[in-house]
């Protein structure tokens, strides 16, 4: 075989390899009933509805408009773009081209949730090819990065799940990137447009990554004039894809108030099993008990993991420790006492926890040390390793903390606070430097360990991960298996009646995620008859303007002064305090399931 024809065959096998694998491991975890695009029971509640719908309305927007992603139907001047949603934009991009021959019902999140797993698989066992020679290994470890608790825990999140932020293969995308040679301009301009229409929040991570590689070639390769030329390429195209998909549609001010940075994650989270809405992680460590917001940092590296990271780690020192007898037994003495200690001191969950935590900083210690030994290695290395670990400091917000307490807070520059704010949710930027560990301990676990036993050695932990996360997806393939049918609970015949005559149906005030979940049942009404409206769950909007719209309504009503294609839908809790209706109005107003309709 030529080598033409030895690299085609090699393409085929890993791409064979990730549709393979990914495709077992969606199955497993969410049993695939939801690949089924007129399937949207499951999507009905929470976070998913609201990716769902910001679709429905979108794909009926004009084919050629500007900014592509506009959205103005769901959420009017409130907040109108298909990023805002989480609705994946390039595949809504997509599946509006053949809009005019899809079904009525037709929803691709459960494809793009097989896409997630497909292309995991393919990059982990990408990025294993630059450091293992042996297949088998490659394709066995691969695996453990597609099971990683922190990416199908994103598919039950809150109950409900965040199916864009399940795209963990964009951060190993970027890895793989780093470790090609060259520029790669026209790669990562694709990965950058990729993550800003996928979720903004990769944007950050995968920045962090591309600066590295810039830093290398800046410093180490000696190439300052080229970087800044892919400075300036990748800049220009991130600023066209975000103009162009609605960005910048509701202005700078859309941060509301009342996050106080609690999205932060702890070290405790690498050994933590289980959240609020998902346990069962382990069968070992225990589900630790967490403040509010660590959830979304939720970083459980698996217990196999652990494993990989201890024998690995005593390889690697063993070999030089046992050429100094004396040295090696003042080790092994002091790691006896502290274990003694820590046993005796502590109840035995909180004993495994500490000691697992223990292990996994000694390990990352040891795996850092290697790299700075040699001189190549850390001219490689050490811009990767320092973006990823920055990161890591940077999900840890100002509010430092180790399990359920706040070790210290400080102050942050003005210019820091606005991008924080930003991205407020601080704790997923560990995902980084977590997939960097896990790779590290399968890389340097098949290192360490004897080829005569390494494919049984690996297949075991393999086996046994699966078996002791075996709780927590058994409940998360529940969550997509035993979703119950949705059904609304607007029932009265004329709702449909008075759709088909008006072209904006507005709540009064807006809603946005309220409790009983009715501005699903309000958008679900809208995207059938095609119309626009102010309710739906808006986690980033203008609250000026939700100030302002509110009361251009309620003027309207008061004043009987009402667009006639608009339906008023009053909010029981406010009527009559709020709105004064004038008396010959009064007979107008129609009750129907418990809501107060004005239909002018």
């Amino acid at each position: 075989m030529n080598l033409k024809g030895a690299i085609r065959f090699e393409r085929n096998q890993a791409l064979f390899y990730s549709l393979v694998v990914g495709t077992a491991m969606f199955i497993y975890v969410t049993g695939g009933a939801i690949i089924n695009p007129t399937n949207r029971d499951w999507l009905m509640f929470g976070d998913a509805a609201t990716h769902y719908f910001g679709w429905e309305f979108f794909r009926n927007t004009p084919l050629f408009q500007w900014p592509i992603g506009a959205n103005y139907p769901l959420g009017m001047e409130l907040s109108s773009s298909i990023v805002f949603t989480d609705s994946i934009p390039v595949a809504a991009y997509v599946a509006k081209l053949f809009n005019p021959i899809l079904p009525a019902t037709f929803q691709y999140l459960g494809i793009w949730i097989w896409l997630c797993f497909v292309l995991q698989a393919f990059f982990a066992q990408r990025f294993l090819k630059f450091f293992v020679s042996n297949r088998t290994s490659v394709y066995l470890g691969a695996c453990f990065v597609v099971l990683s608790p922190p990416l199908v825990y994103r598919l039950i999140h809150a109950g409900s799940g965040h199916i864009a932020l399940a795209s963990h293969w964009l951060i190993l995308a970027s890895f793989c990137l780093y470790l090609q040679p060259g520029r790669n301009d026209a790669k990562w301009s694709v990965l950058f447009a990729l993550c800003w229409l996928v979720h903004a929040y990769f944007s950050p991570m995968i920045a962090a990554v591309w600066l590295a590689s810039l830093v290398r070639r800046s410093y180490f390769d000696n190439e300052r004039l080229s970087v800044v030329k892919s400075f300036m390429i990748i800049m220009t195209t991130s600023l066209f894809i975000m103009w162009a998909s609605g960005y910048f549609i509701i202005g700078s001010n859309f941060n509301p108030a009342g996050w106080n940075y609690v999205f932060r994650w702890e070290p405790l989270s690498l050994v933590d099993s289980g959240t609020a809405t998902s346990t069962g992680w382990s069968r070992i460590l225990p589900n630790r008990t967490q403040t509010d917001g660590t959830t979304e940092a939720f970083s459980f590296l698996g217990v196999s993991v652990m494993v990989m990271m201890t024998t690995s780690m005593t390889g690697m020192i063993s070999v030089k420790m046992l050429r100094h007898r004396r040295l090696c037994a003042f080790t092994v003495f002091v790691a006896v006492m502290f274990v003694y200690l820590v046993v005796n001191l502590l109840s035995t969950d909180r004993a495994l926890s500490f000691l697992s935590l223990f292990m996994i900083v000694a390990f990352g210690f040891t795996v850092v040390h290697r790299i700075f030994l040699d001189r190549q290695r850390m001219k490689t290395f050490s811009p990767l390793v320092i973006v990823t670990a920055s990161l890591a400091l940077y999900s840890m917000t100002n509010r430092i903390g180790l399990g359920q307490q706040t070790l210290f807070e400080f102050p942050l520059f003005p210019p820091l606070k606005q991008f924080t704010e930003t991205f407020r949710t601080h704790g997923r930027f560990i995902w980084p430097i977590y997939y960097l560990a896990v790779f590290s301990a399968i890389i340097f676990f098949v290192r360490t360990t004897s080829r005569k036993y390494l494919p049984y050695a690996i297949i075991a932990l393999l086996l046994f991960q699966i078996y002791d996360s075996s709780n927590a997806s058994n409940l998360t393939r529940q969550r997509f298996t035993k979703s119950p049918q949705w059904s609304s609970p607007l029932k009265d015949s004329r709702w449909g009646m008075f759709a088909e005559r008006y072209d904006h149906v507005v709540f009064v005030p807006p809603l946005n995620n309220d409790p009983d979940e009715i501005w699903i049942a309000i958008d679900e009404l809208a995207s059938k008859y095609q119309l626009s409206t102010n309710s739906g769950y808006f986690s980033r909007y203008d609250p000026s303007k939700f100030v302002s719209m509110t009361e251009k309504y309620i003027t309207q009503i008061n004043s009987d002064q009402m667009d006639d294609q608009t339906i008023y839908v009053l909010d029981p809790k406010f009527f009559p305090k709020v709105y004064h209706i004038p008396e010959d109005m009064e007979n107008s107003i129609k009750i129907m399931d418990g809501f107060f309709v004005i239909t002018p």
